[in-house]
């Protein structure tokens, strides 16, 4: 016991040096933010998520003590309580499975669920951000603005009296509002594609080291449930509405297109298995995505089309005929 401690308190400081390396926000710095949950998520799905707990508020009581701010709060609500709920699903669905105390998901809706969990959670600590600036919508717009005008300043080297120029024939401010418009919905994407990959890695990892609650079907074979279909279409309307009603749905609809989109790289990951052009096929699509993020649409549309076709199973099922 003492020794899991141990290594819940040092994955909680590994997190919090990840998230600090983060910082920079160039170069490598990128990568750190990427996996900042990855410790504290590895204690979470292979030992016992309240092991996660105690590490994560271990580090964030130090941080509250060495900061004198905020820091503590938002590392315990961005990184330590993910982390905690990934493995608390896991858990839970091992040990009712091994009491048949309860209804329990096949690893394929297990992995799904995880998957737009992490969708939902991302959305849901967006708009606690936003909340914590302003419960008036009308204020937390002027806040953006104001903070999407300072970025295009420091990204155009602009002194803060300096006025503002026109940018191929159109005001700089076109620019700062369509920023402003786009960074909530946009950090609730991130966040979602930034857990769902902590998730990927940490139960890769634990399953390496054999310590898996669960039996874990390839990701690949991962599954969304139908009435996703409709939320999605709902939440990316409804964002069109005025006021937090709108601005709630508009960040449910740009983190669960994160999960739907996955799940279309997950049906081309599965088609494609016994394929002779499955590494060319991956190859290209990863690189495009990597390097102009367009596929990721194309995926978008993959992933609708399974949700409401099931064309993946198809398609294996018309091969194997063959």
């Amino acid at each position: 016991m003492f020794n899991a401690i141990i290594i819940a308190v040092m994955a909680g400081l590994a997190s919090a040096l990840l998230a600090a390396a983060a910082a920079s926000g160039v170069g490598i710095g990128l990568i750190f933010a990427i996996i900042a949950p990855l410790p504290l998520m590895i204690v979470a799905i292979g030992w016992n998520p309240l092991l996660a707990v105690l590490g994560g508020a271990l580090t964030s009581a130090a941080l509250i003590l060495l900061f004198r701010g905020s820091t503590g709060v938002v590392f315990g609500f961005l990184v330590t309580l993910p982390a905690f709920l990934a493995g608390f699903v896991l858990w839970r669905n091992s040990n009712a499975r091994a009491e048949q105390s309860a209804p329990t998901l096949q690893s394929r809706d297990l992995i799904g669920l995880l998957c737009l969990g992490a969708a939902l959670y991302a959305a849901a600590i967006t708009l606690i951000g936003a909340l914590s600036v302003s419960f008036d919508y009308a204020t937390l717009q002027q806040h953006l603005l104001r903070q999407s005008e300072l970025v295009y300043r420091f990204m155009m080297g602009l002194a803060a009296d300096t006025p503002l120029p026109q940018v191929g024939g159109q005001s700089a401010q076109v620019f700062i509002n369509a920023y402003a418009e786009a960074v909530a919905p946009l950090t609730a994407a991130m966040l979602a594609l930034i857990y769902i990959i902590n998730i990927w890695l940490a139960s890769k990892i634990v399953m390496k080291s054999n310590r898996l609650p669960v039996a874990w079907e390839p990701v690949a074979t991962m599954r969304l449930p139908k009435f996703l279909l409709p939320v999605l279409v709902v939440s990316l309307l409804g964002g069109m509405l005025p006021g937090y009603l709108g601005f709630t749905l508009e960040l449910v609809g740009f983190a669960t297109a994160i999960a739907v989109a996955a799940l279309g790289y997950a049906a081309v990951h599965d088609v494609t298995k016994g394929t002779s052009a499955r590494f060319l096929i991956l190859t290209v699509l990863w690189t495009l995505t990597i390097i102009f993020g367009i596929p990721a649409l194309v995926m978008l549309a993959a992933g609708i089309a399974e949700i409401a076709f099931g064309w993946r199973e198809k398609v294996i099922a018309r091969r194997n005929l063959q």
